[in-house]
């Protein structure tokens, strides 16, 4: 016969487990980058709190409090050296988690709605510059268009310029993608495929 304790660390397990291979890659068919960073988060969050009450494998969801996900957050900035946003991501990788565990497990709302409430850390936002024309002007002097390199150097950086694209769209632009008889236009694909 299990004990009650035994019983909620094998269901945390469990849950943890349909999480990441079930939920999140199958279901919501997130990104691999996204999955690795709500998997990194868990790889320091679950230590974090076994260092703070008990072994790693004996943790369960009572094990899991506001007040221990707010002394992680402070962890990773203090301690860590995190920043804010990194901060922020890492909250959202729990929230994600224990939303995914209440739907499973309704009983777990009353105690989790704190650790859901936890609200996200304000953080300043830089704002972007635009160059001049003159800088423009100077960037768009730079290659030497006189030999190949020069040239090819020269028609990304217009490209860049004129678009707007991404440099992550540039890389994956293909000759097809390229219009220069009837529309003189560049198709370019975004995150996802999306035109």
């Amino acid at each position: 016969m299990k004990t009650h304790s035994a019983a909620t660390s094998t269901d945390l397990a469990c849950l943890l487990k349909r999480y990441f291979y079930s939920f999140l890659i199958n279901q919501r068919r997130l990104s691999k980058h996204t999955v690795s960073a709500y998997r990194d988060t868990f790889k320091l969050f679950l230590p974090y709190i076994a260092r703070q009450q008990k072994c790693i494998s004996t943790l369960c969801f009572s094990d899991i409090n506001a007040d221990i996900v707010i002394l992680f957050l402070q962890h990773l900035e203090d301690e860590r050296n995190n920043k804010v946003q990194t901060r922020n991501a890492r909250l959202t990788a729990i929230r994600s988690f224990l939303r995914f565990a209440i739907t499973d497990k309704p009983d777990l709302l009353a105690d989790m709605q704190p650790v859901l409430a936890i609200p996200e850390k304000r953080q300043d936002r830089f704002t972007f510059d635009y160059l001049t024309k003159k800088e423009i002007d100077a960037l768009l002097n730079t290659p030497d268009r006189n030999c190949w390199y020069g040239h090819r150097d020269y028609i990304l950086l217009l490209i860049l310029y004129n678009t707007g694209a991404r440099v992550s769209e540039l890389v994956k632009l293909q000759v097809q993608d390229v219009d220069l008889v009837r529309q003189q236009a560049i198709r370019f694909f975004g995150k996802g495929r999306k035109p």
